[in-house]
């Protein structure tokens, strides 16, 4: 997934907005001008740039410098400053956390380049920067100017947080997410495992990329954003305005900044450390988190608003990207209600904020008009965390905009280090670098996801970081590490009816409950009977709580709480779809080439399903790739955002002999077989559908029985066989025998009807080896785009009607 695009083509919907990353294009065709020749000043402000580090830079983007709105024909050299840029022979740097009582620092942290083709930095000139303005050689030296002013600013912020999180001994009920060793295991910027490829729980070496950053790099239409799959930013320019380029704003370069940080603070957990386990002290969780997944979804929106925000935290200023994008394309983004671009209807006053999921679709250049896009989604985001910020410059006794930020960051930290977690752990206190009492490592204390290998799949897809889960996390740390610890005179009350206005109060209870330490007996530990090898870190007892504490439902006046069963499937309403179809070639190939789980490339099954057989007749047929999207009805009589469907493996399927457990192989000629029989769910399929029912829930395999692993096979045996507990693949199949019309396993259709064997299956032995299950042989979702989030629907309507729209199969 790449981040941060910024300029969303209005469109009328249609299927392949669901699945396809979205189209981008300019909005408006106004002709401007051509800028004059480069090049023609290098001292715009008659400074001297010999050997002191200085160089001319854009302190601000031309719109706010020169305080004209409709400025089109740019003199970029009437906007520079003299700053002072870097004493570094290049324009390469590395990172620095000081958290008091020692500074670590990440060697070769970023390094700014020209473009994606070069590779080596730019050199200064007589030990300064005094490059001609609007050349690429001036560019580059603005663009690494304010990465470096807003790294600095963020390791300062992460210093302050670290210390509130870590050390106060007065009320510190809530365990840090954030890690206590941050400095030892760099998890203050990326790191990355390299894994041995047929073992992934073994380490092979550790890598820790320098993000490279590109002051002018080609994107047609006109655009910037940032990959985390090549720790990259790319600051986009093309020909079509020559002059134009995405590194003359610096709040575009903090946004895209904000997107590698708010990944590097997503996985702030997942890197460990244990000086005993050489010669790789570092360890690495399996996976990396993310924020957000492909196309439109509720995680996506956040980070999208923590970008913006992030240039906020920098400049202070409440507007974002006015120059880059807002004045050609009507394309920026307000963070502030009283900002004059919002319509008549957004205001500071009560009921009339930025709430969720009234404004999920808003874009304030076009009010009238619903636009499903992650971007005006996280509007609703960069607008709270704004108003927090203010919020708190008024309760800490301290007006100051770099504290407030601060403890803002601090807060961010703290949630997108829990809710990226994938130890299980979430905090020092549970994870492999805490001692028991004597000595030992406990590796069974898990509280914040399953167990280390289904915890990506728990965290970014069956609980993922959505707005109602999101906010949970962060709410609980803002009452644990702000109210409870006296940092400001911000109260319970106030927080929860800032996160009312707008819509975010959306949950019931806090998310602190289950804290310390569970041992295979089932009993809770507190944390003062474990020793931590640093005296810095609190002896606070952190005990389990039976419950967790309750939002007070007297401050909820603009958050609505509605169930999902009023979420229905119809397919009786006149003139509407119930579904969409995507299946054309190039919309799909989109899909497949952006589409990665766990950090891997997803595969088709070569000669046997792939876009070769997309005929974009808006027909599932046999070896096509195919997005399906449920256009569902909301029978309730308030709005419902972030509806997410999921093509789910859980609980659908019965073992029919609990002692038959061998999967339906080559290697198991000769063993019993498994077979299964379908649950009935609302009746359905029945009996003489061969559906069936149970009410015991003890006995693994029965339909009463949830699952408790989530893995499908056991291969740890002589022979594949099935979990007893095994979730099975989605799709049933219809099956006819005497006359009868019955539902079965795709295992045993295939074989007895189609008699196709393992090797003509999709994904079949021959490309995943012994992941292969036989139950995914005709049909199977793509791991990483085997779910769906709906923005919001409005009452009594479906998600289509909602937008406003035809959506035309």
């Amino acid at each position: 997934m790449i981040y941060g695009r910024l300029i969303t083509l209005k469109r009328s919907a249609n299927a392949a907005v669901i699945l396809a990353l979205l189209l981008l294009s300019p909005s408006c065709t106004e002709n401007i001008i051509e800028a004059k020749n480069s090049g023609t000043r290098s001292d715009a402000l008659n400074t001297n740039f010999y050997y002191n580090g200085k160089g001319l830079i854009f302190e601000n983007n031309p719109i706010v410098a020169s305080g004209y709105n409709s400025l089109s024909y740019p003199k970029m050299q009437d906007y520079v400053s003299s700053r002072f840029v870097t004493d570094n022979a290049n324009l390469a740097t590395p990172c620095s956390l000081d958290l008091g009582f020692f500074i670590t620092t990440q060697e070769n942290c970023f390094q700014v380049l020209n473009d994606n083709q070069s590779s080596t930095p730019l050199q200064a000139k007589d030990g300064g920067w005094g490059y001609a303005v609007d050349t690429d050689e001036f560019y580059q030296v603005n663009t690494f100017y304010h990465v470096d002013k807003l790294l600095k600013r963020f390791y300062e912020g992460l210093s302050m947080g670290h210390n509130i999180v870590h050390y106060p001994m007065l009320n510190n009920r809530e365990p840090p997410a954030t890690k206590f060793d941050m400095g030892d295991t760099m998890s203050f910027w990326f790191t990355k495992a390299l894994r041995d490829p047929n073992d992934s729980s073994l380490v092979l070496d550790i890598e820790t990329p320098t993000l490279n950053v590109y002051s002018k790099c080609y994107v047609k239409p006109f655009n910037a954003y940032f990959d985390p799959s090549t720790s990259s930013v790319c600051l986009g320019w093309n020909e079509e305005r020559d002059f134009l380029r995405t590194a003359q704003d610096p709040s575009v370069i903090y946004h895209e900044l904000g997107h590698a940080l708010v990944k590097v603070m997503m996985n702030q957990r997942n890197t460990l450390y244990d000086g005993a386990r050489a010669p790789f002290p570092y360890h690495k969780t399996s996976y990396q988190s993310d924020l957000g997944s492909l196309a439109y979804d509720e995680a996506n929106a956040i980070n999208e608003g923590i970008a913006d925000w992030f240039s906020y935290f920098v400049n202070g200023r409440k507007h974002f990207a006015e120059w880059a994008f807002g004045r050609f394309f009507q394309a920026s983004r307000p963070m502030t209600e009283d900002d004059p671009l919002h319509n008549n209807l957004v205001s500071k006053n009560p009921g009339e904020k930025l709430s969720y999921p009234q404004y999920v679709y808003y874009d304030p250049n076009e009010p009238d008009k619903n636009f499903e896009d992650i971007h005006y989604a996280g509007q609703i985001v960069s607008h709270y965390l704004v108003s927090l910020t203010e919020k708190l410059k008024n309760s800490c006794g301290n007006s100051e905009h770099k504290y407030a930020a601060n403890l803002t960051l601090m807060l961010l930290s703290e949630s997108l280090a829990e809710l990226g977690d994938m130890t299980g752990k979430g905090s020092d206190i549970f994870d492999e670098y805490m001692k028991g009492p004597g000595n030992e490592v406990d590796e069974g204390a898990f509280f914040t996801n399953l167990n280390y290998s289904e915890s990506y799949l728990w965290s970014h897809q069956v609980n993922p970081p959505n707005f109602r889960r999101f906010f949970q996390v962060f709410a609980t740390n803002i009452k644990h590490h702000i109210i409870e610890k006296n940092i400001c005179s911000l109260t319970e009350d106030e927080s929860e009816l800032l996160l009312d206005e707008y819509g975010l109060l959306l949950f019931s209870k806090y998310a602190d409950y289950k804290k310390g330490v569970e041992l295979p007996g089932g009993s809770v530990v507190a944390y003062n009977t474990y020793v931590k090898d640093n005296s810095f870190h609190p002896s606070s007892s952190y005990t389990a709580r039976s419950s967790a504490s309750s939002v007070n439902e007297i401050n909820r006046r603009n958050t609505f709480l509605v169930s999902k069963d009023f979420l229905e499937y119809r397919k009786d309403i006149d003139g509407v779809s119930p579904a969409f179809i995507v299946d054309d070639r190039a919309s799909i190939e989109n899909l497949l080439a952006n589409l990665t789980f766990e950090g891997k490339n997803v595969q088709t099954s070569e000669g046997v399903a792939g876009v070769e057989y997309n005929n974009d007749n808006i027909k599932i047929s046999p070896g096509e790739v195919v997005g399906v999207a449920l256009n569902l009805f909301n029978n309730s009589n308030s709005t419902i955002g972030g509806a997410q469907i999921l093509a789910n493996d859980w609980d659908h399927m019965k073992l029919d002999d609990p002692l038959k457990t061998f999967v339906n192989r080559v290697e198991n000629f000769g063993e019993e077989l498994a077979s299964w029989s379908p649950c009935q769910v609302d009746g359905w399929p029945n009996q003489d559908e061969n559906g069936v029912t149970d009410t015991n829930d003890t006995i693994p395999g029965n339909c009463s029985y949830v699952t408790r692993d989530n893995y499908a096979i056991d291969n740890s045996g002589a022979n594949p066989e099935y979990r007893a507990d095994s979730p099975q693949p989605i799709c049933m199949v219809q099956y006819s025998a005497d006359n009868e019309t019955q539902w079965v396993s795709q295992d045993f259709y295939r074989k007895h009807v189609l008699g196709l064997e393992d090797h003509e299956c999709l994904n079949s032995p021959a490309l995943s080896d012994k992941n292969f299950n036989p139950n995914e042989c005709m049909i199977r979702f793509l791991p990483g785009a085997d779910q769906m989030v709906l923005g919001k629907i409005e009452p009594q309507k479906t998600w289509s009607q909602t937008l406003g729209e035809e959506l035309h199969l």
